[in-house]
């Protein structure tokens, strides 16, 4: 498929103008828009630290086994079965 010299320039110039048109609305977005996560280190660091010291959150507790993973687990395997030869 040949395109005529007009028509590809045409379109080299409306690919370009929509490029730059996308690249400037996004960097407005990007300058007004405000940050992620504005949280200072001291924040951080208390939150953290209280969750340290939180003895319920800080305890294991296994999960009780059910009845099916019990005998699962105390079953003794079967004997292999006989082969004919």
């Amino acid at each position: 498929m040949h395109l005529p010299m007009g028509s590809v320039s045409r379109l080299s110039r409306v690919l370009r103008l929509s490029l730059a048109v996308a690249v400037v609305s996004l960097g407005g977005v990007m300058v007004s828009s405000a940050p992620a996560a504005a949280v200072s280190h001291s924040t951080i660091v208390s939150v953290a630290q209280g969750q340290l010291n939180n003895a319920a959150r800080n305890h294991e507790s296994p999960p009780t086994p059910t009845t099916a993973t019990a005998t699962a687990t105390t079953s003794k395997p079967s004997p292999p079965s006989a082969t004919v030869r």
